[in-house]
Parts: C-alpha cells; structure tokens; sequence
C-alpha cells in the first residue's frame, strides 16, 4: 500500500464532501462560498477597502524580496533562513500539520524571553518578510504577468534554440526541492527556462516563499520563468490542504489582506495550459496538470454517445473564463466547468476497465483519449503533474508514450519516499530527458548553497547578471552537445573529484549527497521510452503491502539516513490512516466485536478481531485492507490475545490540539477515575452527595455540582452530555438515584472481569434476578445493610441472599437456592479488600448483568466530535463563508449555527443530526470559555490519538493558552487526580452537613468508613 495511495484516498474523501454537500449561496458565484466571480470571495475586499490602513512593512529582507535584479540573492537568503527547520512531515500525521511546519522563532528570542517556546508570538513579519512587501511583490507582479483575458489561458512558448526549459511538477510547498533544482540546473536566465506546471502551495510549508521566489525571478527575467495553474491553486482547495494555515501561522494579524491578494488576484490569472514548440513551430508537446479532458456533455440523460470531440486548446480553452473555482459542485450542462476541472483534476486509466470502476478526482482518460487530444491539438506527447508516479520515480510514461507524469517533490510530504524529477527539454534537437533528485534537508542544504559559487547576480546586482547567469550553458558545464551527456558526466565528476578548491568542494558535498541515495543518473538522464519499465529506486516498503508497517525497522528504533527516515514516516501515516477509520466506525465495530462475544466476557480471539475490522473498515479504505495489513496491524499495535475490545476501542480517541490547552475531558476515562475514589465510599455519604434534597432522583444540576467534589472538573456542557447519555441509557429524566448509581459504578474502560469458576455467572444470575422482580440493585443493597453504615458485611451479605432467595423460591423462582447465596458471596470476597464489607459499587459491578455493562461502554464509546470529525471539509466551508475577511475567529453563536447546519449533510451521510447539548458541548471544546472561536484553530487541532501511546490524560492540567482564556472565564477545565492520602473535603463536608472540627483535609479513610456520616 503506498502512502501517495492513502494521499489520494483522503484527498477523494474531502472532494467528495466539498462538492456533494456544497450549494451556491444567493447571489454568489459557482461553488460554496464563492462571492465574487473569480477564485477569490471567501475572504472578499469590501468596497472601502482603499481606505484601510497601509499593512505594516518592516521585515528583515523586504528589501532583498523588493529590489529589482536581487532574485538569486533572495534564493541564496531563503537557504539560510530556514536552515534550522526540520523537514516536511506532514505525511506523518496523515496531512493534519500540513503548512504549519515554518514554527519561525529566532535564537534570540527563544534565549532571553524566558518564556516557555508554545507562548511565543510569530515573529515570521518582522525577521523575515511584512505582509506589506508580499502584498506588494506578488500583487503588482502578477497584475503585470499575467492578462485575464481567456485568451491567456494558454501560454505559447518558443523554446530558446541555443537553451533549454526545464518543466518541473507539483512541488507542494517543499522549497528544499525547488533550491535543490535551481541549484543543480542552474537559476533562470535568458536560455535556463523554468516551467512549474501546478500545484505549488499546500501541503508542506514554505509555498508562499516558493511564490515569491518565482515571482522575484520572473521580474528580473521575465521570459526564463513560467507558470501553470494546478487543482491546488484553488481559494477552496488551499481551505483544507494546508496554504491557509501556512499563511495564518505567517500572518496572524495580517491574513485577511495576504489571502485577498492570493485569492483574487493572483491565482485566477495563472494560466491553464502551456503548448511549447521549437523555433520551427513544427514540433510541439502540451503541458497540462491534470490530464485529457472528456466526459465534458455529461448531464441527465446523457451518454458516451453525447460526448464532445476532443478539446482544443487553441480556440476551445481559450475562449473559456479561468477567474472561476474548480473545486466544487457542477451545474448540469457546464461543460467550461467541467473542462477545467478535468484539466487540473483528471488521472490517466491503462485500461477501459480502470476508467470505469476506479474512483477518481475527475473523469479518468485512457490511451485513446490521450492520442485523440494530441492529434486535435498537433502534440507529440503530453506532460502532466498532479500524482506521484506509480513507479515512485521522478517521471512515469504512459499511453503508448503520450501521457508522461512529472513530479518535482522528493520525498513528498515527508513519508512517501519517491524520487522528484524534472523533464528537461532541449531547444535545439527538441529532445526531452528526465532527471532525478532528492533535495538534502535545510541544514544540508545551507551548507551545499553557502560555498556555492556566485553563478547569478551578485547581492543586489542587476537585470543583466541575471539574465546572463547562465548563458555558458552550450560549454562543458551541463547539457551541451549533441545528447545530455556533458551534464550527467559532470555531476558524476563533482562527486568524484578530490580537489581542495572551494567551488569544487561544494560540487563534492552536492555530487556526494545523491550518490548516497543511489541517485547518480544515467548519461544524459533517461528518456521517456525507459520510464514505465524502471525500478522503484528506494526501499520497498514504500510500496510493498508486505511492508505495511515493518520495512527494515523496528518500531521505535531511530531512523538512521534519509530513507530510512521516510520509511519510519510512511509506517506512521499508513497506522494514522487507519486509526482514523477505526474511531469513524467505532461504534459499529463495537457491535460486530460484541456480538462475537456471546458470554459478555468483554474478550475476542485475534481471528475474530481481524475477520471483523476486516469487514467493517475495508470499504471504508477502498479495499486497500488485507489480512496481511491486519496481521502487521496487530504487531504494530502490540495486541495480544484475548483481546480486551473496548478497551482496544478506546484507546483510539478524537482529540482537539494540546497546543491550545484542551477542555475536551474523555468521558470514560473521568467515570472510571471518579470509581477509584467511590469503590469504598459508604453508600449513605454517597447517596447524600449526590441526591442533597432527598427526592430520590439525580437532577442534571445535581450532577454537576457532585463531580467536583472528588476533583473530577468537566466543562459545563460536557457535564450536561455526560448526564445525558445516562439519561438514554435506562429511559429516566431526570436520572433516579438508583440509575445515577448503576451508570456510575458501570461505566469504566474495561467490564467487571470473568471468573473462570461458576460463582461470577451465579452472581450474574442472582442480579438478573433482582431486575427481574422490579428491584433495583441499589435498593436491595439498602435493604440488605441493617446496620445502616453504607456497606454489607459479609455475614449481612449472607443473610441478605438467603433471605432474598428463600423469597425467590417460594416464588417459583428456579434460579434461587442456598447455594447460590454461598457462591455470591465467595464471588464478592475475590473483589473486596482483606477488610469484610461490600461497597455499593462493588456490589453492583459484581451482580450487575454483563450484558446491561457492555450497554453502558457501548453508549459511553461514542465520540463526542465524531461528527464533527467525519464532516470538517463542510464545516471548515461553511465557518469560511460566514468570515468573509479570513480572520479566523467567529462569534460563539455564529459557529454555533454553522454546527447546525451539519446536521443537513449528516442525514444525507447516514448519520445521526447533532441535537441541542451536543452542538453546545462542540461549541464550548472549540470556544474553551471564549465567547469567540479561531475555527480554523481548532479544526486544526482535531486529531485521532492512541492514548496507550502518548499517556496523555483526559484530566490532566492544562497548561496552554486556551486553558488560561478559559480559567479567565470561569469554565472548569481538567485537572490532575488528587493525591492518594488526603483531600480537600470542605465542599464534601458541606454537602452531608458534618463539621471537619477545624480541619481543612482528612485522611480518605475517615470519609470511606462513615466517621463522618451524617
């Protein structure tokens, strides 16, 4: 299973959300959210927007970025910039910190602040770059580039006959990729063309400054760089795959105006297509992102037969507006919109077969589709982007040789372990070559830039030394001649020579850094007929499903180079992946694994564990689900047989950030840590805490004012969830006391155990009994405790069950009898202390039916942001458009209705709608006792953990920034368990009415025996 594989699978879930249950507002353009008719309108300029205040200027290399002729200055600036940060790994948590990998903090501030390093402010507009220079720079500039005239959609490029151009694929904000290529192919220039075909931003972090850098270049040489629009250059796509968190974290306070700029003025004039001749105009290849356009007529009632002929580029997509989204839902008959987005969308099929079954982002071409576009439009080939190759390389041939893929990101979000590549198309003989790379990490690749000798402009320099920076490219410098041999040949020198010489030095360190990954290429590079039948260059667990996980190292074990490092990456997506899918259908795994379990013994055998997620979670991950992947599954999660399934269950929790202080409490966790305080209180006190007025019922108030009491602290509206999932447990509102006490001594993460012997069934059967006869367990419990201390001896147990027994059978009760009596009691003595009393609570955990306690974690196991979870692409389009200026933060109430209006697309999913309390409690967890929320934040921040991995605890203090706003506010948020001798019992004291003669704390003891009963 590759990871570029599980990439597609999420990229189609979101797809599927957005453009299924998107509507066009009133009066808004094509797509949800789209207000103005082009990409922008999400976060739209109001009509005074001139009269808003200039953005703040001030950044540490706004000049460097401004100044004409200073773009090879501001690439070798960039390197060092970011020398410190750690490479992409946005793979590793499954695409959740996708653009949040630039945590831009300087030494300086870190060594003198004091503060801890969560607590720091961005400092990226002050040491790096304002948000008025980029507004500046990438505003003007493409205003400039670009004409938004249809008539532009496609660029018409000679290439130079004396050059080259170098066509590179997605890069997705990995700027070591695009320093890596600049570096080993020269920077632009007058006959050193750059052509980047799409998909730019999201995903890794450093987009914008690839944006800048490109746009630097092409001021200083206008004709040397060239642009491609991709899927992801998109005001919706950049929503959810990463750009706009990269450009809030950059842009805290100035998000608004950056992503106006991007959003409507840059992005929706970017070209669609490129045709590149020679200078004969004889020879000509396409360059698309996506792929062939088809299936253009489809609407009600059409069929193949109604198909369109092949599209033109010159004439038929240069008569179409490209100012439009392609990220949402089509109208029936929009062929323009349905053009586009199988441009930037659409994946090539091998087969008839493939293009009907697989699913896809857009309609799928086969190979005659490909040929018949070619000849419309007078093409050799096609080359396009959009997908890592099958074959992990740095290009992929297919279609007979028509369709060729290119893709630039090595190692792509930092755990697929492909190769990145370029085509590299000569001028003179028109002959295409691919070459390959795997761009170092910063602080590696610093080193290599910082001996680089001065091939472009000086700092500061000019157009001409731009321009002019590679104009030696016909001497033995690269690829010259009649092949692209003298290129290959002199990068394999680089690594070979032993001279001392700086410039040769640094090829030393840049030519060695590959032949160490095995990437030294072939003479003169590959051509396109050798592409499909080339080896994956890397490890084979990159693409080995009998790898799923293993792939040469041990879990835990340190990664030892680059490959090895991805390898490590990779295993932790696919397991991320796949605890997703478990928590998304937790409670219908917990229905097939119970049911497996007919003896309620809360245990499976590991063949029934496997057959049953198999089943479960295989549709849900487009079958790519096999036994083997279970079985490596099973290893990975350190499982061992018999398998305790609810806990299995929930230790695999949606979780909001850390990060930002989290208020969301783990339900079963806090119940279960209540119980070890409870198991030995005496059920008088108990029943006095939590029934004060004695009414013999459990009011939702009443509830929340008794958890404080042993420091279990739960936010308002979390209380209110808890109570009401009791409450639909037994059908009671309000809870009597007798079920507040069942739920209570009930709920836990593991059932009561199972004796091997037949005392736990007769206990069993002895409560089945007691519920069948119309008594509850707690009130035979009272009636049994004739001394009234609020806990059973075991001579009253004795007597208690005998008696109670002897009233069975005169009853006509077979499941009565004296020896029944002797075997519940031998039961309850496995579970007591060496002390000879019975709690309330152990007397219920013993007695009560198993089945009714596999009720109970049943209910208790669903999450409480599970469909928040499962919907976020909805919600994040929904918070989007009611934050027209992208600022992150929304009234407590105008999130609260975009929660609601969930509910529309969870009936059409097959899901429960969100009622009242649920709704208030996803309110106050994205909230934390603010009366506004940062949606994206919090969106953000949603997680699937594996809480036996991290230890992290549901009550633990909090520590961050959205703890304290909530403490500002009065809202309780968790808090450690108390210590294990003594606590704070004045508000229990209070509560029974007892004087604690002067003392703040009394030892546990004294409270547990009712020496301070009332």
């Amino acid at each position: 299973m590759q990871v570029s594989v599980l990439e597609a699978v999420e990229e189609r879930r979101v797809n599927r959300q957005v453009v299924n249950h998107s509507a066009n507002p009133p009066g808004n353009g094509p797509g949800l959210g789209l207000a103005l008719p082009g990409l922008g309108g999400r976060a739209r300029r109001r009509p005074d927007a001139s009269a808003d205040p200039p953005l703040p200027r001030g950044g540490r290399y706004d000049e460097v970025l401004l100044k004409p002729g200073g773009a090879d200055q501001l690439r070798r600036t960039l390197a060092e910039l970011f020398a410190k940060t750690p490479a992409s790994d946005c793979g590793r948590t499954n695409g959740r910190t996708a653009g949040r990998g630039c945590s831009f903090l300087t030494s300086s501030a870190l060594g003198t602040s004091g503060n801890p390093p969560e607590q720091l402010p961005f400092v990226y507009a002050s040491e790096a770059f304002s948000a008025g220079a980029v507004v500046d720079h990438l505003g003007t500039l493409a205003t400039k580039f670009w004409d938004v005239a249809p008539e532009a959609n496609v660029l018409q490029l000679k290439v130079p006959k004396d050059g080259r151009i170098i066509i590179l694929g997605d890069t997705h904000g990995q700027l070591e990729d695009v320093l890596w290529i600049f570096f080993k192919y020269g920077p632009p220039s007058e006959k050193n063309w750059y052509l980047f075909n799409g998909d730019i931003v999201d995903r890794g972090s450093y987009a914008l400054e690839i944006l800048l850098l490109l746009f630097a270049y092409k001021r200083d040489c206008p004709e040397a760089v060239h642009i491609t629009r991709g899927n992801h250059e998109d005001s919706s796509c950049i929503l959810h795959y990463g750009f706009r968190s990269e450009l809030e974290s950059k842009f805290p306070e100035q998000l608004s105006a950056v992503w106006n700029t991007l959003t409507v003025t840059v992005f929706p004039r970017i070209p669609i297509a490129a045709i590149l001749q020679d200078q004969s105009e004889k020879r000509k290849i396409g360059v698309l992102h996506g792929g062939v356009p088809v299936n253009l007529s489809k609407s009600a009632g059409a069929g193949n037969g109604d198909e369109v002929p092949a599209v033109k580029l010159i004439g038929g997509l240069t008569r179409v507006n490209r100012r439009r989204q392609t990220f949402q839902q089509l109208e029936e008959g929009d062929i323009d919109g349905r053009l586009l987005y199988n441009l930037l969308w659409a994946d090539p099929a091998d087969s008839e077969e493939e293009k009907k079954s697989a699913s896809s982002r857009a309609s799928k071409f086969v190979e005659k589709d490909t040929r018949a576009f070619c000849e419309a439009n007078g093409l050799e080939f096609i080359v396009r982007s959009h997908e890592v190759p099958r074959n992990m390389r740095g290009a992929y041939s297919q279609h007979g040789g028509k369709c060729v893929t290119v893709f630039s990101a090595s190692n792509y979000t930092g755990s697929v372990g492909n190769v990145g590549g370029v085509l590299v198309l000569r001028g003179d003989t028109f002959e295409a070559r691919i070459f390959e790379h795997w761009a170092p990490p910063w602080a590696k690749l610093a080193e290599i830039l910082r001996s680089e000798p001065n091939r472009g402009a000086s700092p500061g320099g000019d157009n001409s030394n731009i321009s002019n920076s590679n104009n030696n490219i016909n001497n033995d410098d690269g690829l010259s001649g009649s092949s692209f041999r003298g290129f290959s040949s002199w990068w394999t020198r680089r690594g070979k020579s032993g001279t001392n010489n700086s410039a040769e030095g640094e090829s030393n360190a840049a030519a060695e850094w590959e032949i160490s990954l095995g990437l030294t290429p072939r003479e003169g590079g590959y051509d396109l007929d050798a592409l499909a039948v080339l080896p994956s260059p890397l490890v084979a667990s990159s693409s080995s499903t009998a790898s799923f996980f293993s792939g040469g190292v041990v879990r835990g074990q340190e990664p030892v180079g680059p490959r090895e490092e991805a390898a490590a990456a990779a295993r932790a997506q696919r397991a991320q992946f796949m605890t997703e899918r478990l928590v998304e259908h937790k409670e219908e795994l917990f229905k097939r694994l119970s049911a497996a379990d007919p003896y309620c013994t809360g245990c499976i055998v590991k063949a029934s564990w496997s057959r049953n997620l198999l089943e479960v979670l295989g549709p849900h991950c487009e079958n790519l689900l096999t036994r083997e992947v279970m079985e490596e599954l099973w290893n990975y999660w350190g499982l061992s047989q018999p398998l305790k399934y609810v806990r299995f269950l929930h230790r695999f929790q949606i979780r909001d950030s850390p990060d930002d202080g989290s208020v969301l409490v783990d339900r079963i966790q806090a119940v279960t840590k209540l119980q070890a305080q409870l198991v030995n209180f005496s059920a008088i006190n108990l029943e006095h805490l939590l029934d004060p007025n004695g009414d013999k019922t459990v009011t939702s108030e009443e509830f929340a004012s008794f958890l404080p009491m042993f420091h279990v602290h739960i936010p308002p509206w979390q209380v209110a969830a808890l109570y009401e999932t009791m409450s639909s447990i037994v059908g009671q509102h309000p809870l009597t006391l007798d079920s507040s006490i069942l739920c209570l001594s009930l709920i836990s993460q593991d059932p009561p155990s199972l004796s091997s012997d037949s005392c736990a069934e007769s206990a069993e059967k002895v409560g089945r009994a007691i519920l069948a006869a119309g008594w509850t367990l707690p009130s035979v419990f009272r009636k049994w405790d004739t001394s009234g201390d609020g806990f059973l001896s075991i001579s009253e147990l004795e007597v208690g069950l005998k008696s109670w027994l002897s009233e069975q059978k005169n009853s006509h009760n077979d499941d009565a009898g004296e020896v029944e009596a002797q075997k519940v009691c031998c039961r309850l003595q496995e579970v007591i202390s060496p002390r000879d009393k019975v709690s309330l609570f152990e007397f219920v955990r013993v007695v009560a039916p198993r089945r009714l306690t596999l009720e109970l974690q049943e209910t208790l196991i669903k999450e409480v942001l599970k469909h928040v979870w499962r919907c976020r692409p909805i919600l994040l389009e929904l918070l989007s458009r009611a934050d027209p200026d992208a600022t992150n933060q929304l009234p407590w109430e105008v999130f609260r209705q975009c929660v609601f209006e969930l509910n529309s697309a969870l009936e059409t999913m097959g899901l429960h709608a969100l009622n009242d309390i649920q709704v208030n409690v996803i309110c106050e967890i994205a909230a934390a006792g603010s009366d506004t929320v940062r949606y994206e934040d919090f969106l953000r921040g949603l997680h699937v953990e594996d809480i036996n991995v991290s230890n992290t605890s549901s009550i633990a203090p909090p520590t961050k920034a959205r703890a304290a706003t909530a403490n500002s506010e009065g809202i309780a948020t968790s808090t450690s368990s108390p210590p294990p001798s003594y606590l704070d019992w004045a508000p229990v004291a209070a509560a029974l009415g007892v004087s604690l003669q002067g003392r703040k704390r009394i030892p546990i003891t004294a409270m547990l025996w009712g020496h301070c009963s009332v």
